[in-house]
């Protein structure tokens, strides 16, 4: 049943005959000379002022806050947008929590820890070390120093 399908996926099945299969993606660089012909064109200055749609609505705000203090190349685009994607999962995930509740019983009438606590701290970490990557823990240059609270 396997060396069928291997045949008839159009890879070997005996040791030392070529590859074991042959993925589309190989195929797609075989046929075509350039492999990143269809790769996703960078950002341009038009596309970054406005936030992906995918985003909340808050998570779009703190986009334009962040876009309007510092400027930020694609890469760090794609990590701003990561970062801003694990938030909007942990405000998700709080906001189940907060109606499931922290705790869920298992099959034998036992408690323990919701899964959903596990999700909001991963989320949370996420968040938090996207922006300090981005160097975002930091006062942007040309604003006034943050007082310090008493």
């Amino acid at each position: 049943m396997i060396r069928k399908s291997l045949k008839a996926q159009g890879g070997h099945y005996k040791s030392g005959a070529g590859p074991l299969f042959t993925s589309a993606a190989h195929e797609c660089t075989k046929s075509s000379p350039n492999p990143m012909k269809n790769s996703p064109k960078p950002m341009t200055e038009a596309s970054l002022s406005e936030a992906p749609a995918h985003l909340s609505n808050a998570s779009r705000q703190l986009w334009s806050d962040i876009l309007q203090d510092y400027r930020l190349d694609a890469a760090a685009i794609a990590v701003l947008v990561g970062g801003l994607e694990a938030l909007d999962r942990r405000e998700t995930a709080r906001a189940a929590l907060a109606t499931g509740g922290l705790t869920v019983t298992d099959r034998f009438g036992q408690k323990k820890p919701n899964p959903l606590v596990l999700i909001e701290r991963d989320c949370a970490m996420t968040w938090m070390r996207s922006f300090k990557t981005l160097g975002l823990d930091q006062i942007p240059e040309g604003k006034p120093d943050a007082t310090p609270r008493p």
